[in-house]
């Protein structure tokens, strides 16, 4: 029983002192929930257009634009004049048309690919807000 009052009378002279502990001043807490609040607002990163690096193509020129336009329609062109020159009919022997055939075949591949390189150049510009004006005249769609 004396074990039990003794107990007793430790954990209430406990709980008395905890209580006693002298609380913060109200101003004192609201100074450091502002600097709290003026920490947290520093550590935020905000992104604007200012802050932002300019995209690389926007910095290409108009000469640039129309520069890789012209070689790849000169390329374009090259290509299927020497196409409908193969495809002209011809009095030729069977290993010379396979040769045509072959050789028509490569073009076609190369035609292809340029014509691929093409629309990625409209793609491309059309990304980078440049005028159509700087890719004309297109040129003509691939016959085959």
């Amino acid at each position: 029983m004396r074990l039990a009052a003794l107990i007793v009378s430790a954990m209430l002279w406990a709980s008395a002192t905890a209580a006693q502990e002298p609380a913060l001043p109200l101003g004192d807490i609201a100074r450091k929930a502002g600097q709290d609040r003026a920490a947290a607002k520093r550590a935020t990163k905000v992104y604007t257009n200012a802050s932002l690096t300019p995209d690389p193509q926007a910095t290409l020129s108009e000469g640039h634009w129309r520069g890789r336009a012209n070689t790849l329609r000169v390329q374009i062109e090259d290509f299927q004049k020497r196409l409908d020159v193969l495809r002209r009919p011809s009095v030729r022997s069977e290993a010379a048309e396979a040769r045509n055939a072959a050789a028509v075949a490569r073009l076609q591949l190369n035609l292809d690919r340029v014509m691929q390189q093409w629309t990625e150049l409209e793609e491309a510009a059309d990304v980078a807000k440049v005028p159509t004006e700087w890719l004309d005249p297109h040129p003509p769609q691939n016959s085959r």
